[in-house]
């Protein structure tokens, strides 16, 4: 409410700047006054052109009035439909200007994963990989040193590991999930969310007679008997 009120007196000054608009965008959304987020969309575009951050909040209201919005059953059409599929329109532009995040891939991927489409989630997660360093890791990435920026995308890049670990191991593809927990990164590797994974890892290899290196896994197979 109080980045409402600030923005309101910002607009009341210069209705023309943009910066009065856009985090609105996210204010209003968070409060689930979808319609209001939108109106602070476009009356921000008339302002100035496409912003990721914009979009990404667009998209972020647009999914959440997705998900309470009735589906008719039987469902006419494949998931995503109506405003998913407009939200995830909206992340995929916000990917291609400045100022993309990375996590506009994991949003996609968590919404095809939802709809059960495991492959193209795997696929969003694949994507990801590609473009942490080649895309901003995060909204304060600009103006960060060398080094700062170096642990971001180290840290985006583990983080992106783990969740295509938790998609493969969803769908049973447990070898799969263990070659990329050992492409994780040793920080993130001291984590109890890694050694879960791997746990489950050993787990599902057990229940059909496989093996992944479980040794390398951190010799977590003792938690399978």
């Amino acid at each position: 409410v109080d980045v409402i009120d600030a923005c309101e007196k910002v607009q009341a000054i210069d209705a023309g700047e943009e910066g009065c608009y856009c985090p609105r965008v996210q204010a209003y959304a968070a409060l689930d006054e979808h319609d209001k987020a939108e109106e602070m969309f476009y009356l921000g575009r008339l302002c100035s052109d496409e912003c990721a951050t914009c979009l990404r909040h667009l998209g972020d209201s647009l999914a959440a009035r997705g998900r309470v919005q009735p589906v008719p059953y039987p469902q006419p059409v494949p998931y995503p439909s109506g405003l998913t599929q407009r939200a995830m329109e909206v992340w995929r532009r916000a990917l291609e200007l400045p100022g993309g995040t990375v996590d506009l891939h994991y949003k996609l991927a968590e919404e095809l994963q939802r709809g059960g489409q495991f492959e193209l989630a795997r696929t969003r997660y694949l994507a990801a990989l590609r473009d942490v360093g080649r895309v901003d890791t995060g909204p304060s990435d600009a103006g960060q040193g060398e080094a700062a920026r170096g642990e971001r995308v180290r840290a985006q890049r583990g983080e992106t590991l783990l969740r295509l670990a938790e998609l493969l191991l969803e769908i049973g593809r447990a070898a799969e999930a263990g070659e990329r927990l050992m492409q994780v990164g040793a920080s993130h590797r001291d984590t109890a969310r890694w050694c879960f994974l791997a746990a489950r890892v050993a787990r599902q290899q057990v229940a059909v007679g496989g093996g992944v290196g479980l040794q390398e896994l951190g010799g977590l197979d003792v938690l399978v008997n």
